[in-house]
Parts: C-alpha cells; structure tokens; sequence
C-alpha cells in the first residue's frame, strides 16, 4: 500500500467513525442539546472555555471540526455577527 493510499484510507476511517457517532449523538440527548435547542440563552456544557474567546460580538467565527454543532451554538450566542461551522462528518 502506497503512502497516499494509507492516508486516504485513514481519512475514509476516519470520516466513518465520526459519522457514526453523529448519528449515536443526535439520537440520544448529546450534551442535553435538547435544553439547548430550547433555551435561546442556553450555552453548551462542552463549551466551558468559551470566556477564553472574549467579546465575540460583531465577529465573523468558523468553527472547525464543529461535530453536531452543540458548541456552534454556543459560540453564535456570544454575539458573533456571522459564523460558520465546518466538520469533516456529512452526517
């Protein structure tokens, strides 16, 4: 197996595995996103270095490896003006 062939098969792995825990996270209460989704003002229990960002208001934020978006959200609720959350995962 080439060196190209280990990592393309290492990132097809890899995007399985994170495909597969989205749909065991969305299908249970994952970080009680239920609460999140239904609270305007609630921040993510994952969230808990999110003061470490400072005054997000009016800044354009992406979100990298963002997984079902639970910190996404947190992050859009401390004011950033345009956010994009980006995951490897489809699913």
């Amino acid at each position: 197996m080439t060196e190209t062939s280990r990592r393309a098969q290492w990132f097809s792995d890899n995007e399985r595995n994170w495909d597969d825990r989205a749909e065991l996270h969305m299908a249970g209460n994952y970080c009680d996103y239920q609460r999140l989704l239904s609270d305007p003002t609630a921040i993510s229990t994952l969230a808990q270095d999110i003061e470490r960002f400072g005054d997000l208001t009016g800044k354009e934020v992406i979100h990298l490896q963002c997984h079902v978006g639970t910190e996404t959200i947190s992050i859009a609720r401390r004011g950033a003006s345009r956010l994009i959350g980006l995951d490897l995962s489809e699913a």
